[in-house]
């Protein structure tokens, strides 16, 4: 072969070695992500860097939003991220992944865990962690979502803090239902590890739900010193504040929680008077035990009662108020004696609607109390109890609070829920009774409410009580009103009723 076509053949040689090498280069370098849309775990821009001075091995973007649970499955989309079991001596170990699950090493049984999901349990040997270590100086907003699926348990401890517990961010809170815990425009220093740490109250009982961190990165390299927090401590999650106008539903509670909240169920030992959470599986509520599952409360209202139990939806007050309460309660089908119903508050010798059987003749009966001040952690048990036989009693039970007023002037009616506080009478033939009466004289014309009616959505909302006249709620105008006198003025946007 001549010399020219050997200098040939190797140019070409070294050309492809190139090209390959390139090729390779290309093929295997970390991409961007920048994909977008409702699934949580793909919502993030990230970007991973060679180590730079010996660091952490990848940056971020400005704007790019991490989840914690996203790095079960996508580490490369979420890096940064570990979950980390913490023992009663503070020693830390990674989880073992299986899976789309992180579990507790020691727990055979499998039952604490992280998921891609976000769904999580507690353990009762280890708190567990997310941690996210810093890949530079970067300023923060943390959203830490906390959901507790089950009422029958005392909630479990949510917190989050830079290196140690001496620098709390979100300080310990126990959630019992659902909450999104928040601290905007946090300093973190390249290196510091954010601790998400979750565990059990006093007990692991009912903590299955959900646990997630969420962080936006919205400056790098800021100005300033790093976050300083203040000493873990606990305190009890915060709930918003209902306002004139609300309507809360017992059963509404079972699937929605927080939208309804300050419900629990419990079941009483008709022999001992003991009191006993009740335990949700999917849309119901069942005594704890009870492998018949025959008695129930149900998220679309249905029910049946126990024969050893009675069952009681409970609603404690979280502020002073005066509201209206409704008891209603129907029996499907006929042919037996009935269920019975009654209301009161903290104990059965405050009654605020005495015992009343509903049978399926009466269709579906709603039993009202307008009017009641009631203060704050008052609890009013919603009673459903079997008459004298349990046969045919199955149908429909739920509870109703409307909030009238907030903080209310007085004491309520002489300051006693019992003997003082009377129900409201049973119509007698020949009875008149008038829409506008009820509005400065509910005792007297009981058994009406008022409502707006959005013509755009249908949404009922009750109106707001002023004295001698109902406004729509949050209406500044009060333009709109029915009057005690029957004057009245019609609105824009909502359908005004009265409804007995």
């Amino acid at each position: 072969m001549s010399r020219k076509k050997k200098i040939i053949l190797a140019a070409v040689a070294v050309l492809l070695i190139v090209a390959l090498v390139i090729g390779l280069f290309l093929a295997f370098r970390p991409k961007q992500v920048t994909e977008t849309g409702n699934d949580i775990i793909r919502n993030a821009t990230t970007e991973i860097i060679e180590p730079e001075g010996g660091g952490t091995g990848f940056d971020i973007e400005e704007g790019a939003v991490h989840y914690s649970h996203g790095c079960i499955l996508e580490p490369f989309r979420y890096p940064g991220w570990e979950a980390v079991q913490i023992d009663k001596n503070g020693k830390e170990e990674k989880m073992r992944q299986d899976g789309d699950k992180l579990f507790v090493t020691t727990d055979k049984e499998k039952k604490a865990f992280f998921a891609s999901d976000s769904s999580s349990n507690t353990s009762d040997t280890h708190d567990m962690a997310y941690v996210f270590t810093a890949p530079r100086k970067v300023k923060v907003d943390i959203v830490l979502n906390v959901k507790v699926s089950s009422s029958g348990g005392d909630g479990v401890v949510a917190y989050a803090y830079r290196n140690d517990t001496d620098n709390c961010m979100i300080n310990g809170t126990i959630v019992t239902s659902e909450a999104a815990l928040e601290v905007k425009e946090v300093i973190l220093e390249k290196g510091d590890r954010v601790y998400f740490r979750y565990n059990k109250n006093k007990t692991t009982d009912s903590d299955t739900g959900n646990f997630y961190a969420r962080i936006t990165f919205t400056e790098l390299n800021p100005d300033g010193k790093a976050f300083k927090g203040e000493k873990f401590k606990i305190s009890e999650a915060v709930v918003p504040m209902p306002t004139a106008g609300t309507n809360s539903f017992s059963h509404g509670s079972i699937k929605y929680a927080d939208t309804y909240p300050f419900w629990s169920a419990v079941a009483i030992s008709k022999s001992t008077g003991k009191e006993t959470a009740l335990v949700k599986e999917e849309d119901k509520l069942y005594i704890p035990g009870d492998t018949t599952k025959k008695a129930f409360f149900g998220s679309d209202s249905s029910a049946h009662p126990s024969e050893k139990y009675d069952m009681a939806y409970v609603y404690t007050m979280p502020c002073k108020a005066k509201i209206n309460i409704a008891l209603t309660a129907q029996v499907a089908s006929g042919g037996g004696d009935g269920i019975v119903g009654y209301v009161y508050v903290n104990k059965k010798s405050n009654m605020i609607i005495d015992k009343t059987v509903f049978t399926a003749a009466d269709g579906a009966k709603a039993v009202p109390v307008n009017n009641l001040i009631l203060e704050k952690g008052d609890k009013i048990y919603f009673v459903y109890s079997m008459n004298k036989s349990i046969k045919n009693d199955a149908g429909n039970f739920y509870g109703k609070v409307t909030y009238v007023e907030i903080n209310p002037k007085g004491n309520g009616r002489d300051n006693n829920h019992g003997d003082s506080t009377e129900t409201a009478a049973m119509p007698k033939e020949g009875t008149n009774s008038f829409s506008h009466g009820s509005i400065k004289y509910a005792d007297t014309y009981p058994y009406w409410s008022a409502v707006s009616i959005s013509r755009s959505t249908g949404k009922e909302t009750a109106m707001v009580n002023g004295g001698d006249k109902l406004y729509i709620s949050g209406d500044a105008t009060k333009k709109a009103y029915f009057g005690a006198d029957a004057t009245a003025n019609p609105s824009d946007k909502y359908d005004m009723a009265y409804v007995y």
